[in-house]
């Protein structure tokens, strides 16, 4: 749902909205010894030799359900110079999985409800100049079922946080455009291969990247 109204001389744009996500995923990972059949120094190209028997690693079945709940506001204000964009999103998981390969009970995983925010301000005190920062946060559960080796835990959610702020500017009638920009991004519960036991998967811990970008456009 999309609505626009003024209260005095603040122009606004709303925006109300949800989503929702039902997940059925049946994962099985097969394994098998291979001898492998590259030689670097000739390489001629071969198919590999398989033997001993063929092995079940993972056996697991996932359902999960998911919503999301979001509003967001645009305020503006002296003709568009000045904006603001506020944000609140909502997010529920429920997961229900078996890991056959452990055992054949069923579990529940129900992670707290997230509430993210979302902030944005834009300043352009000339048509050709635009200033900006923003501020957000990110929840993204994982239902894909992929197993941990040795257990029946379920994946935390992968969270992050962005932060930015930068400069644009147009000139020769915008056919020549230069932007500037700083960042800094952050994120939790990253999900990788398990370097030790093959077809899982390790659950990291923080990964962070700053940096800034200069683009040209012409």
């Amino acid at each position: 749902l999309l609505g626009q109204f003024k209260t005095g001389p603040i122009a606004h744009r709303t925006l109300l909205g949800t989503d929702l996500r039902s997940e059925h995923n049946y994962l099985v990972n097969f394994i098998r010894s291979v001898t492998p059949a590259l030689n670097i120094t000739l390489p001629y190209y071969v198919s590999p030799t398989t033997f001993g028997p063929t092995t079940i690693n993972a056996h697991n079945l996932t359902n999960a359900t998911s919503a999301g709940f979001y509003l967001q506001n645009q305020a503006s204000i002296l003709g568009q110079k000045i904006q603001l964009v506020t944000g609140l999103r909502y997010d529920t998981l429920k997961q229900v999985a078996t890991s056959y390969t452990v055992s054949n009970v069923a579990t529940t995983f129900e992670p707290p409800n997230v509430l993210t925010p979302r902030l944005g301000l834009v300043f352009r005190p000339w048509r050709t100049v635009t200033f900006y920062g923003t501020y957000g946060e990110a929840f993204r559960p994982d239902t894909s079922g992929r197993p941990i080796f040795g257990s029946t835990e379920k994946l935390a959610p992968e969270t992050g946080i962005l932060k930015e702020v930068g400069a644009k500017t147009d000139f020769f009638d915008s056919r020549v455009s230069v932007n500037v920009a700083l960042y800094a991004i952050y994120k939790e519960n990253i999900v990788s291969s398990d370097p030790v036991h093959t077809g899982f998967i390790v659950q990291d811990g923080q990964q962070r990247s700053k940096g800034y970008e200069v683009s040209f456009n012409l």
